[in-house]
């Protein structure tokens, strides 16, 4: 977060790693959100209020709400003239206990605030929809807003983008769902006018593209033998985007059974051209650094190694 290393400490606080600065009790599983100029907005205990907290982790604002408890915060810049929004899922509900992410909690609304914590907008899903993620998916591009997965117990996955409009979340486009109950889809990344999902990646679903053009989500399957989940898991970055060009998307995502991390090539279609071998099976997220000048590839195994590659 800015250069720090924030995590929760024993007693349940924000704090920064390597020193003594320690902020207020925080959801255990949620994930902050860091503001260009340090300030850090983060979810207290049972998601009831966000905070907003400043480079010392002291409060600054507070406001209630009712979020989802282990939502991850997202910052987007919704109008393309460098203002950052917060957006975190709200009002959670157990009409589809599907249960994909550890609970039988799912939000029903997604929450728009700016970065003083003034709420800008709410869009709410009817019955029977939850949206069945930890936290949505900023698209900005010609069209500038947000994907997010909604489910049903009747359509299980899909994605729909909601453009924002007159200062508002409007759905705008979607794609179409799996269109069988307890069936998941795992999104994971976007650039430009294209997003990346694995659909069904608990039992050996395809790598999924969308792309967003003249008003449609538009849909293709790429059968790539990855995954990007574990069932019950909070880890949902076990596939990560590297590097996007208008030319080619390089992603890199495990295979099915998670003892290989395959580097997959993006352009006019999807394919694996490299693939790195585990020696066990991968115990963490992917995570991609670059040290004195060279990229590199970071995963972790069952087997207590730190993996480094080059790409």
């Amino acid at each position: 977060c800015n250069g720090r290393l924030l995590g929760v400490n024993e007693s349940g606080n924000l704090a920064v790693a390597g020193s003594d600065v320690a902020g207020p009790e925080v959801a255990l599983h949620s994930r902050p959100a860091c503001l260009p100029m340090g300030d850090v907005v983060a979810l207290a205990p049972e998601g009831k209020t966000l905070l907003l907290l400043d480079k010392r982790l002291e409060l600054k604002r507070q406001v209630s709400l009712n979020a989802l408890p282990d939502a991850e915060l997202v910052m987007a810049d919704l109008l393309g003239n460098g203002s950052n929004f917060v957006i975190v899922l709200t009002d959670p509900s157990s009409r589809y206990p599907h249960g994909v992410l550890g609970d039988a909690l799912e939000a029903t609304s997604i929450s728009v605030f700016d970065e003083m914590l003034e709420l800008q907008s709410q869009f709410v899903l009817p019955e029977p929809f939850v949206f069945e993620q930890r936290r949505v998916t900023p698209l900005l591009s010609s069209k500038r807003g947000l994907l997010a997965t909604r489910s049903s117990a009747q359509t299980g996955a899909g994605v729909i983008f909601l453009e924002w409009q007159d200062n508002a979340l409007q759905l705008s486009a979607e794609a179409p769902a799996i269109g069988l109950g307890n069936r998941w889809l795992n999104l994971f990344a976007s650039h430009g006018e294209f997003a990346y999902a694995v659909r069904t990646p608990h039992i050996g679903g395809p790598l999924q593209r969308y792309h967003l053009h003249e008003g449609t989500l538009e849909l293709e399957a790429f059968d790539l033998g990855v995954t990007n989940h574990v069932i019950d898991s909070r880890n949902l970055d076990l596939a990560v985007l590297l590097e996007a060009s208008n030319e080619q998307t390089l992603l890199a995502a495990p295979s099915q059974q998670r003892d290989r991390i395959r580097l997959i090539a993006c352009a006019t279609t999807c394919n694996v051209i490299q693939e790195w071998q585990l020696s066990a099976q991968l115990s963490s997220n992917l995570v991609r650094v670059q040290l004195a000048g060279q990229r590199y590839l970071v995963a972790a195994d069952d087997s207590n190694k730190v993996w480094l590659w080059s790409y």
